[in-house]
């Protein structure tokens, strides 16, 4: 529960309070009533829990036969175990920020290489889809002598650092190359709003090919390449942009935010932040048309991806993969397992034809609230 304001103020020592994380509601000194509710809604949580977890080895396949991947996104390495325990069918993004971030100095390719060689390693020939650093707007390393900005979320990040210091994509796109040598691997470059930033990113991706061809070092010089979907820019030019790449995945954290002008982060405009509003929806489709409009699979890594309301809606799209926090991967296939791909595909249709966030949002409670069991809707 974030933004409540004076808290520490309002709320006085040893009170006791009560957190819904679903509601995004804090409850001061709860009356009996509110902790019996809450104590039975946790029991609930946990039952459907662990009946989830009992269908972990079971595949994310529609009830009419239709597979959608699940996959994680992790920015440790120490996260695999992690995922490997909620059966993830590999990693849909790892970030690399967090190496940058570390240190008051860029890391170096030997450091790189290591840590991406041991995540793949240890998925074992699995998808691994590493993002290239997303440093900027809220994320920032010591490394930069970066200045203030009006908005960072709108300013100097991601790709556009590494289009004004291409040294430091070409040392971490490297490592990856060298990375592969011990398995499969893709790279995923962030932020991208042109075919501009994505032919120079593959410039980068060329110039290290020919350095350690030179050098006769051991890699696949087949490396997949893709890109992020989170400007709408990018979006609405989809059509144009996928026969530049190997796949798309969708960042909904982002494509939110630029679409509806509501900085994420600033809490006085949170309720213009709008998952559902109809021209998020649009870019959605626009990008999964695409995508496979030109025989390419499209994924998505945003926070929608895990929105249960959210999930058959995306089945009927059609997307291809959905990559989350691996403790979600659970509760996300149990969604997948319990419709079929044709009442998710009149799901979508109908929810594009809806003109308000408010009217979507409320559409597919009640979709799901007909389609999934009671252990299911504990969780939306």
């Amino acid at each position: 529960v974030l933004g409540v304001e004076k808290t520490t103020s309002n709320i006085k020592a040893n009170t006791h309070i009560a957190i819904d994380g679903d509601e995004g509601k804090v409850y001061v000194s709860p009356d009996s009533h509110t902790i019996e509710e809450k104590a039975e809604k946790i029991e609930h949580i946990n039952e459907a829990k662990a009946v989830f977890i009992r269908e972990l080895d079971l595949p994310a396949v529609t009830t009419d036969g239709h597979e959608i991947k699940i996959a994680s996104n992790i920015e440790l390495p120490d996260e695999v175990k992690l995922m490997q325990k909620y059966n993830s069918q590999g990693i849909g993004l790892f970030r690399t920020e967090l190496l940058y971030m570390a240190g008051k100095e860029f890391p170096q390719e030997d450091l790189q290489t290591m840590i991406y060689s041991k995540v793949i390693r240890q998925c074992r020939g699995e998808q691994v889809i590493i993002r290239t650093f997303d440093i900027g707007g809220d994320k920032f390393s010591d490394s930069f002598e970066h200045h203030l900005e009006p908005n960072p979320f709108l300013g100097w990040r991601a790709i556009r650092i590494g289009i004004d210091y291409p040294h430091l994509l070409n040392t971490l796109i490297i490592a990856i190359l060298l990375s592969v040598a011990v398995g499969p691997c893709s790279i995923m470059f962030p932020m991208v709003s042109s075919i501009t930033d994505i032919q120079f990113a593959k410039s980068i991706v060329d110039q290290a090919i020919t350095e350690l061809q030179n050098e006769n070092a051991v890699f696949d010089p087949n490396v997949p390449v893709g890109i992020m979907i989170e400007v709408p820019a990018a979006a609405i030019i989809a059509d144009r942009i996928a026969p530049y790449v190997d796949f798309m995945s969708i960042g909904t954290n982002d494509l939110i935010q630029y679409t509806m002008a509501a900085d994420r982060g600033n809490e006085k405009v949170a309720k213009w932040y709008r998952t559902y509003h109809p021209a998020h929806l649009e870019l959605i489709k626009r990008t999964i048309d695409a995508g496979h409009l030109h025989g390419i699979w499209v994924g998505m890594c945003g926070g929608m991806a895990s929105k249960l309301l959210a999930i058959p809606f995306l089945i009927g799209l059609g997307i291809d993969e959905l990559s989350v926090n691996p403790s979600q991967i659970p509760l996300v296939k149990a969604i997948v397992r319990r419709v079929s791909f044709t009442d998710a595909r009149t799901i979508a249709e109908k929810s594009m034809l809806l003109p308000t966030h408010e009217q979507v949002e409320d559409y597919l409670r009640h979709e799901a609230e007909r389609l999934l069991p009671e252990t299911a809707l504990n969780f939306i």
